[in-house]
């Protein structure tokens, strides 16, 4: 069983007390050490894009993402939600916020985090998404976004490392709700669902199916990086 992470308190302390890595190479010092800054700056695109799996599911909202998933910006997401380094979610909170102002729709807007599973919020011992959020909302300068995590799995489900896109699709139908205390058109007018990731965009439909069935308009997508496997383009 993966051990739990330290209390804030407590990680702060240790963040003291013990030298820090590089997200990217694992070279003690900063969390982004010169080089991969370097080499990140290179895989990113000049602005934030649209990109589009293929097959595009039926209901996907326009989706802005910042980069291909991989090289050290798969390192820095998947060490950020996986190995337990919160402290990337500096470098990565200000991409997210570049993809949210990328994605074009002016205003306020409320953000909303595509929820982690129960076992990955038990494996992990939080939600890592809801958390670059929160960061997102206060690097805000404009204080046009409010957040809420308004959405919820409600059945389990199936791994979906190794799914094609309409495996993906057929395990997440149904997946999600939203949550009774923000029913009802408490979430907003205008939402824009985020997430750190786009694979087949199975998830990001899913999720947004939910909120439209509660009367919610999803103007977009914003994510950090969508993955170039299974067809994903940019124009």
């Amino acid at each position: 069983m993966r051990p739990r992470r330290p209390p804030p308190l407590l990680a702060a302390l240790l963040d003291l007390v013990l030298p820090g890595t590089c997200g990217g190479c694992d070279l003690p010092g900063a969390p982004l050490c010169p080089g991969c800054t370097t080499l990140l700056r290179e895989e990113l695109y000049p602005a934030p894009r649209r990109a589009a799996p293929t097959p595009t599911p039926v209901g996907l909202p326009p989706v802005t993402t910042c980069g291909p998933y991989g090289g050290v910006l798969k390192a820095l997401v998947t060490a950020y939600k996986d190995e337990d380094r919160r402290d990337l979610g500096g470098v990565l909170a200000p991409l997210l916020l570049a993809a949210i102002d990328g994605a074009g729709p002016g205003g306020p807007l409320v953000v909303v985090p595509v929820p982690s599973s129960g076992a990955a919020t038990r494996r992990r011992g939080d939600a890592p998404l809801a958390e670059l959020a929160r960061r997102v909302v206060r690097l805000d300068a404009g204080r046009r976004l409010t957040l809420a995590t308004a959405l919820s799995p409600v059945r389990r489900l199936a791994d979906q490392a190794g799914l094609d896109s309409v495996a993906r699709a057929a395990n997440l139908a149904g997946a999600y709700a939203v949550q009774p205390r923000w029913r009802g058109g408490r979430v907003g007018p205008r939402v824009l669902l985020v997430d750190d990731v786009m694979t087949t965009g199975a998830t990001l439909a899913e999720a947004t199916r939910a909120l439209r069935v509660d009367g919610v308009r999803v103007v977009g997508v914003a994510t950090i990086a969508a993955t170039r496997r299974r067809g994903n383009r940019a124009p």
